[in-house]
């Protein structure tokens, strides 16, 4: 029997209960332990999740003009990060020359083309693996409240960390083995973040 997609935050929260053996619960404010536990560590563990790889499905891409003020010393420019990212994916610099800085990215650039992973707050825009990998990691971070079971928790653990390696697996196989361009001019995003993939500019018509 196949289970059904999760679509809510609920739906996820229900899949971390299930492995839990807890029982499920219609909305996340209902007034019980299990949904109150739940919707304190919902959007925490999602970030977490988010943020530990470049996933297809929560890429957002932007264009970025600088701050009016400037660095002290530096990088010429500074520009703000979107109110929703959760980490880099790429940018146009060709040279790496960047670098976070709290909310801020800080370069010698006068525009920035930024590729990033995006605070996903609805669920139905989320790849199957990566809502399991939310439910796994929701179940392990909340059994000691909701069960009080260690062993269970170690267990969760690590079932957590084949599902998300599994999640990561199979979204980096969805990328193009091309290299895309990202900015109306020729420079292709620079890197990810955990270094995986490097991009340089693209060479003209003319270029041998």
């Amino acid at each position: 029997m196949t289970s059904t997609p999760a679509t809510t935050e609920t739906d996820i929260a229900n899949k971390a209960l299930s492995l839990l053996g807890q029982q499920s619960i219609a909305s996340l404010s209902e007034n019980n332990k299990r949904a109150r536990t739940m919707n304190a560590n919902y959007a925490q563990v999602r970030d977490l999740v988010l943020a530990r790889h470049v996933w297809n499905c929560s890429i957002e891409r932007t264009t970025l003009s600088p701050l009016s003020t400037s660095p002290d010393w530096g990088p010429d420019n500074a520009f703000q990060l979107p109110s929703d990212y959760i980490r880099l994916g790429y940018t146009d610099d060709p040279k790496n020359e960047y670098k976070i800085e709290g909310r801020t990215i800080v370069s010698d650039l006068d525009e920035i083309y930024l590729a990033y992973v995006k605070r996903m707050d609805d669920p139905s825009e989320m790849d199957e693996l990566l809502k399991q990998a939310i439910a796994t990691k929701l179940a392990a971070d909340t059994c000691a409240t909701l069960t009080g079971n260690t062993k269970k928790k170690a267990d969760l653990e690590t079932q957590h960390e084949n599902t998300i390696a599994e999640a990561m697996l199979q979204d980096s196989i969805q990328q193009p083995s091309h290299q895309q361009q990202i900015g109306p001019d020729r420079w292709t995003g620079a890197r990810e973040l955990d270094g995986t993939r490097k991009y340089h500019t693209l060479p003209s018509d003319g270029d041998a």
